[in-house]
């Protein structure tokens, strides 16, 4: 029998050991939750980039900034090709929007997975990528600094919040 402890180490960032925080085992289907011990890279943007411009569009993760970096530029830099290997590629059941159908590698908690696995404290805003809806106003969930509880803003204002981002993964484990 596999068994995870926290902190996990899996792949690299700016030359040093990723740690992982090990979240949940799903046993049925050979599964490791993992969200990384403490942010990695720059903050940024839900929606837009640094330069100020702001490209609201669409509140979905599908759109977002995060998942763009966390796709590109952090995948294709933190993971060997034989780790690539061991992340399960999934759809994300709570982002299933519009017809779209879009697989994710490396992701954000959404904040129904930040409520049942409480991962650590880190006393710095990190995006998740869950949305909130008020009357017609798209809202997208935060965790708030030392409080470590959650709150939300809407997208319009998101676009000039710079957080930080915590990955998150499911790890394939067995034969």
């Amino acid at each position: 029998m596999y068994t995870f402890e926290t902190p996990y180490t899996f792949g690299t960032w700016n030359n040093a050991p990723l740690t992982w925080e090990v979240l949940t085992v799903d046993r049925t289907n050979k599964l490791v939750l993992l969200v990384t011990q403490n942010v990695v890279g720059d903050t940024m943007k839900f929606k837009g980039d640094k330069s100020g411009s702001a490209n609201y569009g669409t509140p979905f993760w599908r759109d977002s900034t995060p998942r763009a970096w966390l796709q590109g530029t952090f995948y294709t830099s933190a993971f060997t090709a034989e780790e690539k290997g061991k992340i399960a590629q999934l759809v994300l059941d709570d982002v299933k929007q519009d017809t779209y159908n879009f697989t994710d590698t490396v992701f954000l908690l959404s904040k129904t997975e930040f409520e049942s696995y409480h991962p650590s404290s880190l006393g710095k805003n990190w995006w998740l990528r869950s949305l909130a809806k008020s009357g017609n106003t798209f809202n997208v969930y935060y965790i708030a600094d030392a409080t470590n509880n959650t709150a939300y803003m809407g997208i319009d204002t998101s676009a000039s919040n710079l957080y930080y981002i915590r990955p998150a993964l499911w790890l394939k484990y067995g034969d």
